[in-house]
């Protein structure tokens, strides 16, 4: 309905808020699989479209995009640059990146091979793009479209190797916006011209403590802005701060009957010789979500993984979407943690493998019996 009126153009505004509001009702029952950048930048862009005037000058109308894409840009960059391995400094951070991204595609595998040369190349190009062409959005309309053509070779790249579900064309959406030529006339100077800069003026404040307090370590209005966050109208980003160096699988394996079986999710890797798919911009979020798990999985099981294990003892029909595999009933459940590298082209060569792997760890073996007198 909310996006019904706003394609309708007759209470844009409205229908608008209407749907940023519902989605951010999805983020806060959702919790963690809702708990993204680009769910935030999802939201964040709502505000905005509540926000940008109907009718008014060209200039006006694109501050808010701008403001937004440059922040989404910079902030991002001025994580790399504060990256507690100096990873994007030294030029390393791109020889990982390939191989330890959340959700990685084939295309990947092969950039990951590219020479060492130019990984580094890349690490100095992503602190440059990020930290100096985001710039460029407040020059004339020329600069602005260079910006955004370099904006669209990393979305490129970046949709290429990786599955970040609807992040990409957020940011090309806004890339459009700042680079086109809009020409409507500003009305006549009224009340709602001064509103339209309040706002805009607000988003910068607000935007700009809040990231005084990421990146400079500032502790400005701290207690008014945590009450205010759980709205997350306005968001700090920090895409890929630091890279990690060890891509940690957990792989969900059950036992039937006598016979120890993996669960194969549907774009998470698992099977080593199952090529890394593309799914965008469709976005599997537990098999995002369990990236995170692997990297942390010593510090103990979130509640949405203990929720998996549960189902799959007790209701595993409910979780069929979640697996490629298909699910039955299962005597006993255990997650299993695994090292992940991709294979050398010489291995992928002789025996068509995409990923080698070393078990690391696992978890003590659940039975399903317990599990379903536990939840009865």
């Amino acid at each position: 309905l909310g996006c019904l009126m706003a394609i309708s153009g007759r209470f844009p505004r409205s229908g608008i808020a209407l749907s940023t509001g519902l989605y951010l009702s999805f983020c806060t029952v959702g919790r963690d699989l809702f708990s993204f950048q680009w769910d935030s930048l999802m939201i964040e862009m709502g505000l905005l479209g509540c926000l940008i005037p109907a009718k008014a000058s060209s200039q006006r109308r694109l501050w808010l995009p701008r403001l937004l894409l440059f922040k989404v840009m910079f902030f991002s960059g001025l994580a790399k640059w504060q990256s507690h391995l100096n990873d994007w400094h030294d030029g390393t951070a791109m020889q990982h990146y390939y191989e330890t991204a959340p959700l990685p595609t084939w295309m990947g595998w092969y950039a990951h091979h590219l020479p060492k040369e130019w990984h580094i190349f890349e690490s100095w190009w992503a602190l440059f793009f990020e930290l100096a062409v985001p710039f460029l959005l407040f020059g004339s309309l020329r600069w602005r479209r260079v910006a955004a053509s370099i904006f669209g070779l990393f979305f490129i790249v970046d949709s290429a190797t990786a599955n970040y579900g609807f992040f990409v064309p957020q940011a090309a959406v806004l890339s459009i916006l700042v680079s086109l030529p809009i020409t409507l006339k500003s009305p006549e100077k009224n009340t709602s011209n001064y509103i339209d800069w309040a706002w805009i003026s607000i988003f910068v404040i607000v935007s700009s403590i809040i990231g005084l307090n990421r990146f400079a370590g500032q502790h400005i209005l701290e207690a008014e802005l945590s009450s205010f966050s759980h709205f997350r109208l306005i968001n700090p980003y920090h895409l890929f701060g630091h890279i990690t160096r060890q891509r940690t699988e957990a792989i969900f394996t059950v036992k039937k009957g006598s016979q120890w079986q993996e669960l194969q999710f549907h774009a998470k890797p698992g099977d080593p010789f199952s090529p890394p798919p593309f799914v965008t911009p469709r976005q599997p979020r537990v098999d995002f979500r369990l990236w995170f798990y692997g990297l942390s999985y010593n510090r103990g099981t979130p509640a949405y993984v203990e929720s998996i294990v549960v189902k799959l003892c007790t209701q595993p029909q409910h979780l069929k979407g979640l697996f490629q595999t298909e699910l039955s009933e299962f005597q006993a459940i255990q997650i299993r943690f695994w090292s992940y590298q991709y294979c050398t082209p010489q291995e992928h060569q002789k025996d068509g493998c995409w990923w080698k792997r070393e078990l690391i760890d696992e978890t003590e073996t659940i039975g399903c019996k317990e599990i379903k007198e536990m939840t009865q």
